[in-house]
């Protein structure tokens, strides 16, 4: 609901989504994406009387900087294990950088 009419959104794997975001900046798609985790996360849900909240970890490529759009997702993939690594509940776009420093530690 808070994705533009030109977005999709859709499962990718077993607990993986996949948002495509055309004509959208790298930095801007990592702004709407940071804000709906900030917004996710303060949603309240109910199961058997219990209360509590969820939030999700995201990794963003952009599909200008890849030959394929499987490559595009690949490294999309990577950002989003560099999030996990992090700590979760973050979004991080992919960087060369930050892949080839985390498999020297």
């Amino acid at each position: 609901q808070r994705l533009r009419q030109s977005d999709a959104i859709g499962r990718y794997g077993g607990e993986e989504f996949l948002v495509l975001m055309p004509d959208t900046d790298i930095q801007v798609a990592r702004t709407i994406i940071t804000k709906l985790l900030h917004q996710f996360s303060q949603l309240k849900f109910f199961e058997r009387n219990i209360e509590f909240t969820a939030s999700f970890s995201a990794g963003i490529s952009c599909s200008q900087d890849w030959t394929s759009s499987q490559e595009c997702i690949e490294r999309a993939d990577q950002a989003l294990y560099q999030a996990k690594k992090f700590g979760r509940s973050r979004v991080e776009v992919f960087s060369p950088v930050a892949i080839d420093n985390s498999e020297k530690e």
